[in-house]
């Protein structure tokens, strides 16, 4: 069993202001709820340095955010996707997005893929109370939480394959993540 992790909800990213996609981005800083389980750190200066957030959350690299998060929010930045959904998944956190979000893949043949027993879609309102939304939708560790964390490492298999193994063999989870993703990808054109 995987120990516990000591965030409920975890997201770090940039704020551009009046831009459609950002705007769940905005709503989760905003309404972030001040609990030692949550970290919503956003900066709204453009993306040229990212390790410019919130000093009082340095000690939270993005790295510890994504391992350390039972969900991770994966909000749109500059369009209706996110890179930081597969990094959820590479994590082992269960990707919390908006409801407008394009999943990856989704257009692709993926019978089998369980995206929405794994996928956690919000409305912007429930932004605003995304701890309350998430604690209905499955406490960790929970009966609910495990189905959907089960759901979401079949997820993870069918993009990437056995990701522990690979860790063991060859290193650093989020460069291997996308190197064999890029690597499939290649293989399936």
């Amino acid at each position: 069993a995987e120990p516990p992790r000591g965030l409920l909800y975890a997201f770090r990213g940039s704020v551009k202001l009046n831009t459609i996609w950002y705007d769940a981005r905005a709503l989760a800083a905003t309404y972030a709820p001040a609990r030692p389980d949550v970290v919503v750190d956003v900066r709204t200066h453009p993306a040229d340095d990212c390790r410019r957030y919130d000093p009082a959350l340095a000690n939270w690299t993005y790295d510890h955010l994504l391992v350390g998060a039972n969900y991770c929010l994966a909000p749109g930045g500059r369009g209706p996707y996110s890179f930081r959904f597969l990094e959820c998944l590479a994590a082992g956190s269960i990707p919390v997005v908006p409801e407008d979000l394009l999943v990856p893949f989704q257009d692709f043949e993926t019978a089998g893929i369980p995206w929405e027993a794994c996928v956690v879609r919000v409305t912007m309102p429930e932004l605003r109370a995304l701890d309350a939304v998430l604690l209905a939708v499955g406490r960790p560790g929970g009966a609910a939480f495990r189905k959907r964390r089960a759901a979401c490492l079949q997820v993870r298999e069918a993009l990437y394959g056995n990701l522990s193994e690979a860790l063991a063999v060859r290193g650093h989870w989020r460069h291997i993540f996308w190197r064999e993703l890029l690597h499939r990808l290649a293989e399936a054109r």
